[in-house]
């Protein structure tokens, strides 16, 4: 049986139920994960309380990736949470296409101030480990990129792009629910426009 205690509250009168210490060892009852904000130089928008990652594939609610960027500093993809993200899933490799990474580089300059955020995401080099942040900060310079490129530390890339095909572009809704996986960039404004207004 479910008990509460009642707290009176003085101003005003109200009263607020909160559990007791047995009910959380009643089954069923879970307390909600607590998020933790990670301290970085990047937008940061708290999620709701009790957001629940649901998957990774259209509709679904993202996992909270947590990544390393090319400050060294944690990010955390719910950080975002508020925004359209548009992530880029890509490897070291590719960044001999830098004009390319300028121009979705300035997609975030240009919808930043609506609610939008890019982020790149770089996996493994090879199959041993992720780059590290001297790779990422070399990269991010070479190409004179302003947002965050981020290691992926808890490789989820092969969740993102199961078959390898660099880039793959993902954009994420305000609520963190995947609305579309591997767009093709000529699609993206518009599909970036039509998030923005909603």
């Amino acid at each position: 049986m479910v008990t509460f205690l009642p707290i009176l509250l003085t101003a005003g009168c109200s009263i607020v139920l909160t559990p007791s210490a047995e009910d959380t060892a009643v089954p069923g009852f879970a307390p909600c994960p607590l998020w933790s904000a990670p301290y970085n130089r990047w937008p940061l928008q708290p999620p709701p309380d009790c957001l629940v990652a649901t998957g990774y594939t259209t509709g679904h609610v993202t996992p909270d990736m947590s990544m390393t960027d090319q400050f060294g500093d944690r990010v955390s993809l719910w950080q975002f949470y508020g925004d359209v993200v548009l992530i880029e899933v890509t490897d070291t490799w590719s960044g001999h296409l830098g004009g390319r990474w300028t121009a979705l580089d300035d997609i975030q300059s240009r919808y930043g101030d609506r609610g939008f955020q890019f982020l790149t995401l770089i996996v493994a080099g090879d199959v041993s480990s992720p780059p590290d942040v001297d790779d990422l900060r070399q990269w991010a310079s070479a190409l004179g990129v302003r947002t965050p490129v981020l290691a992926d530390d808890e490789r989820h890339g092969a969740e993102l792009a199961p078959n390898s095909a660099y880039p793959t572009h993902i954009l994420i809704d305000r609520r963190m629910r995947f609305r579309s996986i591997g767009v093709l960039e000529e699609n993206l404004e518009v599909a970036l426009g039509s998030m923005l207004n909603e």
